[in-house]
This record gives C-alpha cells, structure tokens and sequence, in this order.
C-alpha cells in the first residue's frame, strides 16, 4: 500500500470553500493521512468537520481561540500510535505490514518567541528517544535562511539561532520545493 500523507497550514477550517478543496484533495491524491494546522476551529465544530472529513480516526490537540490547534485524520487501516501529544505537536509512529517503524512529528510552533524556543528543547528530548526514518513536518514560525521570508521586521539572530542550532544538531536534511517562493502573506511581509 502506498502512504500518502498532505500537511497543510489552513488558517481556518470552517469555510465552505476550504471544505470543498479539502474533499477534492483527498479524493484526487488518494491520501490516506492528513495533517491540518491552524484551522482556528475546536469542539463540536471540529467534532463536525472532522466526522463529515471521510477519514476514519483522529487526534487532534484544540485550537486555542482563533490560533494554534493540530488535527490529525488517518484511514482505517494504517497502524498509528501516538507517542506523545505536546500543545506544539503530535509525534506519532506509524508501523506498515513489515512491522518497520517511521516517526512522524506534526508541529505547530507557537508564534511566541519564548514558548517556541521551548518546543525545540523538548523536540532535542523526543530526537533521543528515536531510531529509523524521521519526518518533521509543519508550521515552524521560524526561517533558516533570510531569503526564505521578504518584508517584516528582520530576525533576531538569537531567534534565528536556536532554530537554526536545533535544526542543525539533529542533522536535519531541508526538503527543497517547487512553485512559489512565498505561499503565506500579511501587509508587507511575505513568507
């Protein structure tokens, strides 16, 4: 069986439109797992999409008020466990038919300074505890180079470090991209 998993930084699942776009990619890339970020929704409302979404199981850790919140949706079938649940992220494994394990971290960084720095703390924590195949996917709020954000205020090298430091360190490999350069923008600033 082949995996397909989409991470998507929705800012907003209630919109008919975003729902419409959302069945079409499912249906169309055959996914079997999702990772929805942001979607600014919790409670009966989540309840609601999430039982209308066509996946069989989920977790979620809640939106707190209109920002953060993680949902994860998988089909039946997929073996998944959940290692540990943190307000930034979901770790997850997920074992296939041979028994072999890959790691799947699902982070939401807190746009805050403080608790961001936090997060990759407790990641170096999770990183000891993991052998095989890792993926981190997700909303980091964080840039490893200058070029990958335009407009804004510019970025405290401090800041900037601790990302790049833990990125670093856990000998992360940069999955580079194809299309736009920037997908996200407010006033100015382009991400």
């Amino acid at each position: 069986m082949i995996f397909s998993i989409m991470f998507w930084n929705c800012q907003g699942a209630l919109s008919h439109d975003f729902q419409r776009t959302f069945k079409a990619l499912v249906h169309n890339y055959k996914l079997m797992m999702v990772a929805l970020l942001e979607p600014k929704i919790s409670g009966k409302k989540a309840d609601k999409f999430i039982l209308r979404s066509g996946f069989d199981r989920s977790y979620r850790i809640e939106a707190v008020g209109f920002s953060s919140g993680i949902w994860l949706l998988w089909k039946e079938g997929l073996h998944v466990e959940i290692v540990v649940n943190h307000k930034q992220f979901i770790h997850l494994g997920r074992s296939n038919s041979y028994g072999l394990v890959s790691w799947i971290i699902v982070i939401y960084a807190s746009p805050i300074r403080t608790a961001r720095n936090m997060l990759w703390h407790k990641l170096d924590e999770v990183a000891q505890t993991i052998e095989g195949p890792w993926l981190l996917r997700g909303d980091f709020n964080a840039i490893l180079h200058p070029f990958e954000k335009r407009g804004g205020s510019l970025c405290n090298n401090r800041t900037c470090h601790f990302f790049k430091d833990w990125f670093y360190r856990n000998q992360f490999c940069d999955i580079k991209f194809s299309g736009l350069s920037f997908t996200w923008g407010r006033g100015t600033l382009l991400k």
